[in-house]
């Protein structure tokens, strides 16, 4: 997994990098520019970098042009499920809701959902049902 804010860098890291190769979020520029690059499997969300949400708009790590971006690349979309458990409460109730906007965007444009460090495959795949992903994206998504 490749966690490196240097994208210059995650490009090297990535050419010595075994499959799946794993390359976590972080800010918009960076995510855009290593969609647009896309010679990685997982495209990871992170759940721990401080966002600036609006009344009107969440900062999610995934927006739509992203997304088709990845869904064009065949690039997956993962939620690490053992840093979501580790959130506080008022922290988790907003990383839903973000979660659940990206689940909405990846819906519209076919984008493939993985899930990891998932305890067991059918409480994962009821988590993204109640998310709000359809069940075909539910059948197709990869648990790790």
């Amino acid at each position: 997994m490749i966690e490196n804010p240097d994208l210059e860098l995650t490009k090297k890291l990535l050419a010595k990098e075994k499959s799946p190769k794993i390359v976590r979020a972080q800010n918009r520029k960076y995510n855009r520019a290593i969609l647009e690059y896309g010679k990685f499997d997982i495209f990871l969300a992170n759940l721990k970098r401080k966002k600036q949400d609006t009344l009107k708009y969440l900062d999610l790590d995934l927006d739509k042009f992203s997304a088709k971006l990845a869904s064009k690349k065949n690039i997956s979309y993962c939620i690490d499920l053992k840093e979501l458990r580790s959130l506080e409460l008022e922290e988790l109730s907003k990383e839903l809701a973000r979660l659940k906007e990206t689940i909405k965007i990846c819906k519209k444009t076919k984008t493939p959902i993985a899930l990891l460090n998932a305890s067991d495959k059918y409480n994962a795949k009821a988590l993204l049902l109640s998310l709000g992903a359809s069940t075909q994206q539910t059948a197709k998504a990869l648990i790790f």
